[in-house]
Protein backbone atom coordinates (compact mmCIF):
# COMPACT_ATOMS: atom_id res chain seq x y z
CA UNK A 1 0.00 0.00 0.00
CA UNK A 2 1.38 3.40 -0.85
CA UNK A 3 0.93 6.65 1.06
CA UNK A 4 -1.89 7.92 -1.18
CA UNK A 5 -3.99 4.79 -0.66
CA UNK A 6 -3.33 5.05 3.09
CA UNK A 7 -4.69 8.60 2.95
CA UNK A 8 -7.74 7.36 1.03
CA UNK A 9 -8.29 4.69 3.69
CA UNK A 10 -8.05 7.34 6.40
CA UNK A 11 -10.79 9.29 4.63
CA UNK A 12 -12.97 6.19 4.58
CA UNK A 13 -12.43 5.70 8.32
CA UNK A 14 -13.47 9.31 8.93
CA UNK A 15 -16.67 8.66 6.95
CA UNK A 16 -17.30 5.49 8.96
CA UNK A 17 -17.00 7.46 12.20
CA UNK A 18 -19.24 10.28 10.98
CA UNK A 19 -21.95 8.10 9.50
CA UNK A 20 -21.84 5.00 11.70
CA UNK A 21 -21.76 2.91 8.51
CA UNK A 22 -19.28 0.32 7.31
CA UNK A 23 -17.09 0.92 4.25
CA UNK A 24 -18.97 -1.86 2.46
CA UNK A 25 -22.34 -3.15 3.63
CA UNK A 26 -24.01 -5.66 1.35
CA UNK A 27 -27.17 -5.69 3.50
CA UNK A 28 -28.08 -2.21 2.20
CA UNK A 29 -29.68 -1.37 -1.16
CA UNK A 30 -27.16 -1.55 -4.02
CA UNK A 31 -26.68 2.22 -4.34
CA UNK A 32 -25.93 2.50 -0.60
CA UNK A 33 -23.53 -0.44 -0.19
CA UNK A 34 -20.31 1.51 -0.86
CA UNK A 35 -19.86 4.16 1.84
CA UNK A 36 -17.82 6.55 -0.29
CA UNK A 37 -20.34 6.47 -3.14
CA UNK A 38 -23.23 6.92 -0.71
CA UNK A 39 -21.53 9.76 1.18
CA UNK A 40 -20.32 11.90 -1.76
CA UNK A 41 -23.68 13.71 -2.29
CA UNK A 42 -23.79 14.56 1.44
CA UNK A 43 -20.31 16.07 1.32
CA UNK A 44 -21.30 18.95 -0.94
CA UNK A 45 -22.63 21.30 1.75
CA UNK A 46 -22.52 21.88 5.49
CA UNK A 47 -26.26 21.26 5.80
CA UNK A 48 -26.02 17.93 4.00
CA UNK A 49 -23.05 16.79 6.10
CA UNK A 50 -25.19 17.09 9.22
CA UNK A 51 -27.80 14.82 7.57
CA UNK A 52 -25.27 12.00 7.21
CA UNK A 53 -24.08 12.05 10.83
CA UNK A 54 -24.89 8.88 12.76
CA UNK A 55 -28.15 9.48 14.66
CA UNK A 56 -26.85 7.37 17.55
CA UNK A 57 -24.50 10.18 18.56
CA UNK A 58 -27.33 12.74 18.60
CA UNK A 59 -26.09 15.99 20.13
CA UNK A 60 -22.79 14.55 21.37
CA UNK A 61 -20.89 16.41 18.67
CA UNK A 62 -20.58 19.97 17.47
CA UNK A 63 -21.89 20.48 13.92
CA UNK A 64 -18.87 22.58 12.93
CA UNK A 65 -16.59 19.72 14.01
CA UNK A 66 -18.56 17.25 11.88
CA UNK A 67 -18.25 19.60 8.91
CA UNK A 68 -14.50 19.97 9.48
CA UNK A 69 -14.12 16.19 9.69
CA UNK A 70 -16.13 15.76 6.48
CA UNK A 71 -13.94 18.36 4.79
CA UNK A 72 -10.84 16.34 5.63
CA UNK A 73 -12.53 13.16 4.43
CA UNK A 74 -13.39 14.81 1.09
CA UNK A 75 -9.74 15.68 0.53
CA UNK A 76 -8.62 12.16 1.45
CA UNK A 77 -11.09 10.35 -0.83
CA UNK A 78 -10.38 12.53 -3.84
CA UNK A 79 -10.61 10.43 -7.00
CA UNK A 80 -7.37 12.07 -8.13
CA UNK A 81 -4.56 10.64 -5.92
CA UNK A 82 -2.32 13.66 -6.51
CA UNK A 83 -5.01 15.88 -4.96
CA UNK A 84 -4.99 13.95 -1.68
CA UNK A 85 -3.08 15.38 1.29
CA UNK A 86 0.21 13.83 2.35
Amino acid sequence: MNAKSDVYSFGVVLLEILSGRQALDHSLPTKEQNLVDWARPYLTSKRKVILMVDTRINSQYKPDEAVRMASIAVQCISSEPKSRPT
